[in-house]
């Protein structure tokens, strides 16, 4: 057992690090500032940077392929096929040159000499002299011909009309079948048998060289002018724009498409990496400054700004995935589009777990990135903000599951009538509106469901308590409640009177009212295990404080926190709710037993205030605010002898004003005009509780009584 001076080191403690807790260390706030940034850098990149292209023509596409980012593509394929088809027309040019054809014509002719013996032709054997004198004579000929009309560099199957340029630059056009041309020698030689003939125009071709060389520069200018008349057309292609469906065969345009697709998203991938970061950032950075600046109180809770991240990046992370699976979804002949992305479902729970006010910056700023960087329609945005508004003013005042659903068919129903109205101000046609409406149908549904899956995960980070998970507190068969009930029913009845005050002030000035009256409940359920010491539960004029020491009863007061909190955690009470537990005191003066002590204190004793005070921490929400006021002003109410409006007013004002100057609502965000709107509020609930204007019926013996003077 834990002596009371332990225990009240170890409520000290507790106090210290509950306060700690409450202020975190700015690296930690970086560093989830850094994780977010840096995930949905992640998440969006491969939105971004596209996949390479391995195209080859022939092969046949297993599936659809789209164009993922609008570019211009140089259609040289097409370009191509009229650059070849214009160049075909012009004659090709052959330039006059006969340098080294004597060399080779007189090389040749020395072996048809009779004096030939030189080994290159010791393979050409035409042992008959009259056929070697008229093969001599053909070459001969041969050789002058070709000197005198030209022996072209190339040969063609067909007659064709090519161009000659002289040695002066006079170009004359003539037919091809006009000229000498390599290879086809053998008509020259009928009088030999075939392979006599096919020996000697082997070396022919070997030996002569060509007088009309092709003139490849030439040809090259004429073919630069001619894609310089010709340039290739340029065609643009949207995004999601197929390129080749499924089932087809690549064909040399495709493949070309494919390649300069692969080409321009490269060169820009380092700026659409440098613009994707830049937009992330731009988007952290306004949610962060926002935060620090209108709402300090959640900028300061590391557990709030990891829980925001969490849901930020989540979102981004569940929209990139429903894109890429809706891609391949189809419903008959209608395909998804974007604006299935569930980006409202952000709106819908931050507004359930967090704040609104942080729900509608954040989840206006996921609206944006996600419109422009997944979705590239302008027109998404609108409604995506729209729809996530709407989740905003639904998810505020949602309590039961089915609420939570309809919030998500709102949504459903407030983007598809935005984008009527875009389409219908852009002029699109209703058939093409249809997908996106069948879209949006199901992106409210999803916002109903992701909303619920990350409730719990949420809740776990940020500490909070949903609306549903408040409801099930709310049940006054809780274990603990029941417990309450059956040791403490004093105190039992005090938390549920508590309850009303918290919640009508809560409800009155826009906080968390239903938190406020399950914080009530809650509060004091550490009574249970001393009863008798609190004097709600005290039924006769006996007071066991009456025999103890100012110190052991202050100890036993303050401990009821102590243990609240350990039975709170033991039966895996939310911490939003425990944090009634250890805030509804804050760090206050016990001073009944305070004052006791200096009393009874000797000159030589030193009396130490921190022994009187409760361990806090201070309130440092709106609710926890409302329920410490409500406490000193219901525990000041029971002291009020014929309690009327006016009593309960000034009462009300003075504990409020008591409370306020001690500074314990330093923390808790609760401004003067909240202050005054909880004590007109305290007012009115109080004034009901307690009847204070009801008529004084007469009792029955005064009835009687008046009954007889009457007769008399």
């Amino acid at each position: 057992m834990i002596s009371f001076s332990r225990r009240n080191k170890i409520a000290n403690k507790s106090a210290l690090e509950k306060s700690s807790a409450l202020k975190p260390v700015r690296y930690d706030r970086r560093f989830v500032f850094f994780l977010l940034l840096a995930s949905l850098v992640l998440i969006l990149s491969h939105s971004v940077l596209e996949n390479r292209f391995e195209p080859a023509v022939g092969v046949v596409i297993e599936k659809d392929i789209y164009v993922p980012k609008e570019f211009v593509y140089t259609d040289e394929y097409n370009a191509r096929l009229k650059w070849e088809e214009e160049f075909k027309k012009i004659p090709e040019p052959f330039r006059y040159s006969d340098a080294g054809f004597s060399a080779s014509a007189d090389k040749l002719l020395r072996y048809f000499s009779n004096n030939a013996e030189d080994s290159q032709f010791a393979d050409l054997i035409i042992t008959n002299p009259a056929k070697r004198t008229h093969a001599q004579k053909q070459v001969k000929e041969l050789i002058d011909k070709a000197r005198k009309t030209g022996l072209l560099e190339k040969t063609y199957s067909e007659d064709v009309k090519v161009r000659i340029i002289d040695r002066t630059g006079i170009e004359r056009i003539v037919s091809s079948s006009e000229l000498m041309q390599p290879g086809n020698w053998e008509q020259y030689f009928t009088d030999l048998d075939q392979d006599e003939s096919a020996r000697i125009s082997g070396l022919l071709d070997k030996f002569l060289s060509p007088t009309l060389k092709y003139d490849e520069s030439r040809a090259i200018k004429e073919f630069d002018r001619i894609k310089a008349d010709n340039l290739p057309e340029k065609i643009t292609f949207h995004t999601e724009e197929p390129i080749i469906l499924a089932g087809q065969e690549l064909s040399e345009r495709h493949v070309e498409i494919l390649k300069q697709l692969e080409q321009y998203l490269e060169k820009r991938n380092f700026l659409m990496l440098a613009a994707l970061l830049g937009f992330v950032m731009l988007t952290v950075v306004f949610g962060v400054l926002y935060m620090k600046k209108f709402l300090p109180f959640i900028y300061d809770n590391v557990r709030d700004v990891a829980a925001i991240a969490f849901a930020f990046g989540s979102i981004v992370f569940i929209c990139y995935i429903v894109q890429i699976v809706a891609v391949k979804v189809e419903i008959g002949s209608l395909k998804f589009t974007n604006a299935v992305l569930p980006v409202a479902a952000l709106a819908l729970t931050l507004s359930l777990i967090i704040n609104v006010r942080i729900s509608i910056v954040f989840s206006v700023l996921a609206s944006i990135l996600i419109s422009i960087i997944l979705a590239s329609r302008s027109a998404l945005m609108a409604a995506f903000i729209f729809g996530s508004l709407t989740g905003v003013l639904n998810g505020v005042s949602v309590r039961r599951r089915s609420e939570l659903f309809m919030s998500g068919v709102w949504i459903a129903i407030v983007e598809a009538i935005v984008i009527c109205l875009v389409g219908i101000l852009h002029g699109e046609p209703f058939d093409a509106l249809r997908a996106d409406l069948i879209s949006v149908i199901v992106s409210g549904l999803l916002c109903a469901s992701i909303a619920q899956v990350l409730l719990l995960p949420l809740e776990m980070i940020s500490h909070r308590v949903s609306n549903f998970t408040l409801l099930e507190l709310s049940d006054l068969n809780h274990p603990l409640l029941q417990q309450l009930l059956r040791k403490a029913p004093g105190t039992f009845q005090h938390s549920q009177h508590l309850a009303l005050l918290a919640q009508s002030a809560a409800k009155a000035i826009g906080a968390n009212s239903l938190l406020a009256r399950i914080g009530a409940y809650f509060h004091d359920i550490g009574k249970m295990d001393k009863p008798e010491y609190f004097t709600e539960n005290q039924s006769s004029n006996e007071n066991p404080h009456d025999k103890l020491k100012p110190s052991l009863s202050a100890a036993v007061i303050r401990n009821h926190v102590l243990d609240g909190v350990g039975l709170a955690e033991a039966a895996r009470v939310p911490s939003a709710v425990i944090d009634f537990i250890w805030q509804h005191h804050g760090t206050g003066l016990i001073s009944v037993f305070y004052r006791r002590a200096l009393e009874l204190s000797g000159e030589d004793e030193n009396v130490n205030r921190l022994d009187y005070q409760y361990p806090g921490p201070k309130p440092q929400t709106p609710e926890t605010g409302i329920l410490m006021l409500a406490d000193s002003v219901e525990a000041a109410m029971r002291s009020i002898n014929s309690p009327s409006a006016n009593k309960i007013e000034r009462m009300v004002k003075k504990i409020i004003a008591d409370v306020f100057e001690s500074g314990q609502l330093d923390e808790c965000e609760l401004t003067l005009k909240d202050l005054t709107m909880i004590a007109d509020d305290f007012t009115r609930t109080l004034c009901a509780m307690y009847h204070t204007r009801r008529v004084v019926y007469p009792e029955a013996n005064e009835i009687l009584e008046a009954e007889k003077k009457k007769q008399e």
